[in-house]
């Protein structure tokens, strides 16, 4: 979700004009150094607009979601208790909550644990193709169906009704029938776009809450929004009906795409929107054959770039340059086409640069392409009214200046080490994605040979020059300080997301994910890390020919399994910085989770840099152990891994200002210092995780991929990718006996 919360915790948070306004919390590490247990989490329920809802019911933990025709905010386990996460990762297995009170002073010893995530019971479907029985017979959702208002006219549903007889029975001889004629009903397809803007829409905000009014959605935007829409059901028979929906989608736009160039500039905006939503939709969907098309056709996001440049001149979309229309209501739609181009464009830039890192491939679009003024902020977009919308500009003064470019902003970050506080939730997403391409710019320069020759007069042989092994990047120093830089900037967006989980009395937002997996992007060896373990798997890497069957020992040796030793052992201190955040990001999902598209990715490159960090690293012996680290810190060490709230790390025995912890839990919140010190002396620590113990041990990396498969079964409710990823890690798992033996 992209929208900065709006806590009614205090009038003067209510007041605040600037979200990311720095307090006190912004300098302290992004580990949450302050104590949070004098703060309270609470977030009391507050009014929302009258809406329709669609409430679908789970008999463990009453409602799942509600959707409301006001923007959703961040979903917050102290509204929606049910039994404890933690308790699925303890030793005893006992739920902690029910022996609690909500505050103190209700008289029990401990209170409730705030940023508690919600449990779900739903059954997931084990991994399967859907080979060619695509079915859209409406499946059948527990819970009861509220009062709702319709956003689909009767004239778009029967075009859309129409469209599915048309590509998905008898008289295409190109694609296969459906199984049924059926087609769900009209109100179905509105609690479908309900779940999209509960859910979904905040992910990727390049839909203004405006076109989700009273009957002005059009049956090729209802499609691919429906599409998004059936992942969010929680039905045990809706696997086949959600991919069959990606399937009916992607037939519609596959027709639309011979006769695009001669629809109006309107349409052509739809096609791009549905295009985009098409293509994350199918990519994550957990379907073999739509995932690898959808992933394959790279140049689709290139053409919704594209378009959106063309809807309007988009170097000049400053409110100021808006035309002066007398009408407010008027003024304010301009302002929205426009603005909703840039987020078009921005989104589809944003899912090329993921897909590079979620799904191995090469990116469509290049860094220089963020010449287009950064998204506006949230407040401005989220305005459900023209009024509101005209009293946020006169209070931020933003009709007088526009935001920067994606590229001036970041040439403000690494030169100036600044980031204005206003700036929106996405642009700072966009921002952090930005600190990929141009490290992967560079790591592209310094990897060509002829980048490492000095241009001369004289005359030489190639051959003796380019061939040498290849470079190792950690051993260029113009790199090293590009990665530093890169890592200083992530400080600064993190600093000031910190100063925002502060105001939220602890509520993490879904920019601090982001910030976590930027750290593995940037210093882990990611593509050897994936590659290897889907070799180990035994399961074909997207766009990899070669065979499945590969001996353990020969992939732990070679290149990808070289170049993970030489990043755990001789580039261990950027290696420890990386796994101390791919174990908080087990924190933020296991409590913070948005059931974004991109979590059940971070969840397992989080659990498969923790494992190689397990795997490859190497620890000091225990002959050279610091002596003080007795038997009684151990054992506490062992029981707070194993906690469901985790105790703070044990500290030396010693009361000097000089004294240390040598113990660190990796997915709990801990203090810069301790951070710091992990990072330089990490291999004379004990590095615990709950419900695994010390990393270092031998049998934790395994232990790790089982924590990894209990994240991506939960995740795997509503995107089937994680159900991809699970299998890969149980796969892992079962040779990580051979692997321990090998390494």
């Amino acid at each position: 979700m992209m929208n900065p919360p709006n806590y009614p915790l205090d009038s003067n948070l209510e007041s605040d004009q600037d979200f990311w306004n720095p307090s006190i919390l912004a300098s302290t590490n992004w580990l949450e150094a302050i104590d949070l247990d004098g703060f309270d989490t609470t977030i009391p329920a507050f009014p929302l607009q009258e809406s329709p809802c669609f409430n679908i019911l789970d008999d463990n933990r009453g409602a799942r979601s509600s959707i409301q025709e006001s923007p959703k905010e961040y979903r917050t386990p102290a509204s929606d208790v049910g039994p404890s996460h933690s308790s699925q990762y303890g030793a005893d297995g006992n739920d902690p909550i029910a022996q609690h009170g909500s505050y103190y002073v209700d008289g029990e010893p401990a209170r409730h644990t705030r940023g508690t995530k919600r449990r779900k019971t739903l059954t997931t479907p084990q991994f399967q193709e859907l080979g060619r029985r695509f079915d859209l017979t409406q499946p059948a959702c527990s819970g009861a169906r509220l009062e709702r208002v319709s956003v689909i006219d009767d004239s778009e549903y029967c075009a859309f009704r129409d469209a599915y007889l048309k590509y998905c029975h008898g008289s295409s001889v190109i694609w296969p029938d459906f199984m049924t004629m059926d087609f769900p009903t009209k109100p179905f397809f509105d609690d479908l776009v309900g779940l999209f803007r509960a859910n979904f829409n905040d992910s990727l905000p390049f839909i203004h809450i405006s076109c989700f009014s009273k009957t002005s959605l059009s049956w090729i935007m209802l499609a691919a929004i429906a599409s998004i829409g059936s992942q969010y059901l929680e039905s045990n028979s809706k696997h086949v009906f959600n991919i069959s929906m990606h399937e009916f989608n992607r037939r519609i736009l596959s027709h639309l795409s011979e006769e695009v160039n001669f629809l109006p500039a309107a349409k052509r905006t739809e096609f791009a929107q549905a295009t985009l939503l098409h293509s994350v939709g199918a990519a994550y969907s957990g379907d073999v054959r739509l995932s690898q098309r959808a992933i394959s056709r790279a140049d689709d996001l290139a053409m919704v770039f594209q378009t959106a440049m063309q809807e309007s001149d988009l170097q000049n979309l400053g409110p100021s340059s808006l035309p002066q229309e007398t009408d407010l209501d008027s003024k304010w739609h301009s302002w929205i086409r426009k603005e909703a181009a840039i987020r078009l464009a921005y989104s589809a830039w944003l899912v090329d640069c993921m897909r590079s890192y979620h799904f191995q491939q090469r990116t469509a679009m290049k860094f220089a392409e963020g010449s287009i003024p950064l998204p506006c902020h949230e407040k401005l977009w989220t305005a459900p009214t023209s009024a509101e919308w005209s009293a946020i500009c006169a209070d931020q003064d933003v009709s007088k200046s526009q935001e920067p470019a994606l590229t001036e902003a970041m040439e403000e970050l690494y030169i100036g080490k600044f980031i204005p506080t206003h700036r929106g939730e996405f642009a700072r997403i966009l921002m952090i994605h930005a600190l990929f391409r141009r490290s992967w710019d560079i790591e592209a320069y310094f990897e060509q040979p002829v980048s490492q020759w000095e241009p001369n007069a004289r005359r030489e042989r190639s051959t003796g020059i380019f061939s040498g092994p290849p470079v190792w990047l950690p051993s260029v120093p113009t790199y090293i300080r590009w990665q530093n830089s890169s890592c200083d900037a992530l400080d600064i967006l993190h600093w000031q997301a910190n100063a925002a989980i502060g105001k939220a009395c602890g509520v993490e937002h879904p920019t601090v994910l982001h910030l976590h997996i930027a750290r593995i992007i940037l210093l882990v060896p990611y593509d050897s890390l994936v590659k290897l373990a889907r070799r180990l798997a035994g399961v074909r890497s997207h766009g990899d020919r070669r065979s499945n069957a590969f001996d353990s020992a020969d992939a732990l040796y070679g290149p990808e399994g070289l170049s993970l030793r030489k990043w755990a052992i001789h580039h261990q201190y950027k290696a420890r910085l990386a796994v101390i955040h791919a174990g908080v990001a087990f924190w933020h999902i296991r409590r913070h989770s948005t059931d974004a598209f991109y979590e059940a990715p971070a969840i397992a490159l989080s659990a498969l840099t923790l494992w190689a960090f397990g795997t490859f690293a190497k620890q000091t012996s225990a002959a050279n152990r610091p002596a003080n680290l007795n038997a009684a810190q151990t054992a506490l060490a062992s029981n707070a891994s194993r906690s469901p709230r985790g105790d703070r790390p044990a500290a030396r025995s010693s009361n000097t200002e000089n004294s240390v912890c040598e113990i660190i839990l990796l997915d709990r919140p801990t203090d810069d210092e301790l951070v710091q010190h992990f990072i330089k002396n990490g291999g004379d620590m004990q590095a615990h995780i709950s419900g695994i113990g010390d990393l270092y041990n031998p049998e934790s990396p395994g232990l790790v991929l089982q924590q990894g498969c209990r994240l991506l079964k939960e995740n795997a409710k509503y995107w089937g990718v994680a159900r991809e990823w699970q299998h890969v890690l149980e796969r892992l798992e079962e040779a990580q006996k051979n692997i321990g033996r090998k390494v």
